[in-house]
């Protein structure tokens, strides 16, 4: 499954990018141009557009966000698709710690004109914070679970080449769902002209992520840790160990940019970069360590023995 996860991510991101940094040679400049562009980094590929670590984050978040979902137990009480909505929420909480934050280091700049791009939040596109950070990973969450998780938690094993075409299928259709799920907001905004409606109803997305993925993972700690889990124990300490090491070097680099952050007139500090939204962003590092603890406080070893039970309909 995590073969799956890693790699259809990395599928995902080779869909999705080259159209994004060379439009015009996809035929769609009319439609999309430039919406941002990454600084000069050491490694990179697709002629200096493409930095390493964009090639290492996509699937390193992905797996975090969806191994810590699948450690509490979501998918196997609540079925494929609330908990790719969880993985969505979780993402979202370790995504938008780096998103705030790319513009001032200047890691990236975006095209402030460009209508995919508004409204921003801050330094970020809203449009970027919900479905780059949300939408996107539940997309793949949900193919990756449909098409290899649940039969390997049922027991099947799969060949390479079996392997290998689910996770092309599922690169594939999590592009396509990163296009379908935020319809909503697209045709709002295209229907009223107006990126304020755009904006109202992207938020809007996100609040229901949150309502649905919040009790759920609350609900789900609360029963992994009363020794008397629904759901057999699954558990991956290397992925909970990069997940930690994350939250500190962002913290790190926060600390480092907070002097020219309180310095800045008007949301852009001395050097001319834009800054994000501390506030939120210091709640996605709250959200993203108790995503963290929440794992590491349950009890694996008391849930190994007992049978999956079937989702309690209500809370389903």
């Amino acid at each position: 499954t995590n073969i799956v996860v890693w790699f259809g991510a990395i599928a995902y991101l080779l869909i999705i990018e080259p159209p994004l940094y060379f439009p015009t040679a996809f035929g769609i400049a009319e439609h999309v141009d430039t919406m941002f562009a990454h600084n000069v980094f050491t490694v990179e590929f697709l002629w200096g557009r493409l930095p390493l670590y964009i090639v290492a984050i996509y699937p390193m978040m992905a797996t975090v966000a969806f191994e810590i979902v699948r450690s509490l137990g979501v998918f196997r009480r609540y079925g494929t698709v609330i908990g790719a909505v969880c993985v969505g929420f979780v993402h979202h909480a370790f995504y938008e710690i780096f998103d705030h934050l790319g513009p001032q280091l200047r890691w990236w700049e975006w095209t402030l004109d460009h209508p995919m791009n508004q409204p921003f939040f801050d330094s970020v596109p809203l449009p970027s914070v919900v479905v780059f950070a949300a939408l996107w990973p539940m997309s793949l969450a949900l193919c990756v679970q449909f098409f290899i998780g649940r039969h390997v938690d049922a027991g099947r094993t799969f060949s390479g080449g079996q392997i290998l075409g689910r996770t092309i299928a599922v690169g594939v259709l999590a592009s396509i769902g990163t296009a379908v799920l935020p319809l909503p907001a697209t045709l709002a905004g295209g229907l009223s002209g107006s990126t304020t409606v755009a904006g109202f109803v992207y938020a809007a997305e996100l609040v229901a992520i949150v309502v649905v993925a919040v009790p759920v993972l609350w609900n789900q700690w609360r029963r992994q840790r009363s020794g008397k889990p629904t759901t057999p124990a699954h558990s991956n300490p290397l992925m909970f160990g990069y997940a930690v090491v994350y939250l500190v070097v962002m913290a790190v680099l926060w600390a480092t940019g907070l002097p020219a952050y309180f310095a800045a007139m008007a949301g852009v500090t001395a050097a001319g970069d834009p800054i994000g939204s501390l506030w939120y962003a210091v709640a996605c590092f709250v959200i993203a360590g108790l995503c963290i603890a929440a794992v590491l406080t349950t009890s694996p070893k008391n849930s190994e023995s007992i049978p999956e039970q079937a989702p309690d309909p209500v809370s389903s």
